[in-house]
């Protein structure tokens, strides 16, 4: 759905698009987003581009909110979790910051790395404050939830910014760590999906 960080023992990925930086950057306090134009997860769950929400001035309003208070990135997700959409669990790296909690994993064969960024103090409608700033704005609904992306298709990287409350959200991104790197937008959702199922399991 990955600026000011500190170095960790995991390493970066080395080619980061204009939108990703936006979205650690949002996170951080600053200006966030990122994003592609995704399909299907890997359980067959889809991010459905959704119609009726481009017919809304500003973000739309959660209609199940969800709560991400006090849980660290690092471990929202269980070990089953993480195996299932393909990063080692033990790769773990915290990019946390005071404002948000922040997390980054390796896929397995070291393909491509997924990252989890998330905010209790902003909700979804801080993209659409910001959308006049960016190339791409893709609307969509990821397990029921809105999201959006800002990345035009064919990016090297890919995250999605999906509301969980009205003064909540988070990012979930993919980004190429080498030339067999599965589609980006698909780990970026599943990743995604995996976390609304967890906030969901906390409710």
């Amino acid at each position: 759905m990955r600026l000011g960080v500190r170095e960790s023992p995991i390493r970066r990925p080395t080619v980061r698009s204009r939108g990703m930086t936006l979205v650690a950057a949002a996170l951080s306090g600053a200006v966030a987003l990122a994003s592609c134009a995704s399909h299907v997860a890997s359980d067959g769950r889809a991010a459905v581009p959704d119609s009726t929400l481009s017919k809304r001035p500003g973000a739309p309003e959660v209609a199940s909110p969800l709560d991400a208070t006090g849980l660290p990135a690092c471990n929202i997700l269980s070990s089953q979790q993480l195996t299932r959409i393909g990063v080692m669990p033990d790769s773990g790296s915290d990019f946390s910051n005071p404002r948000a909690t922040r997390c980054s994993w390796k896929s397995a064969d070291r393909s491509y790395g997924l990252d989890l960024a998330i905010n209790v103090e902003a909700g979804l409608a801080f993209a659409y404050d910001v959308a006049p700033s960016f190339s791409a704005f893709q609307e969509a609904k990821i397990d029921g939830y809105p999201a959006v992306n800002v990345e035009p298709a064919g990016a090297p990287t890919c995250s999605y910014w999906v509301g969980v409350a009205d003064n909540q959200s988070f990012s979930a991104g993919a980004s190429s760590l080498s030339t067999s790197a599965p589609p980006l937008c698909e780990k970026a959702e599943a990743l995604a999906s995996e976390v609304i199922d967890a906030l969901r399991s906390r409710s």
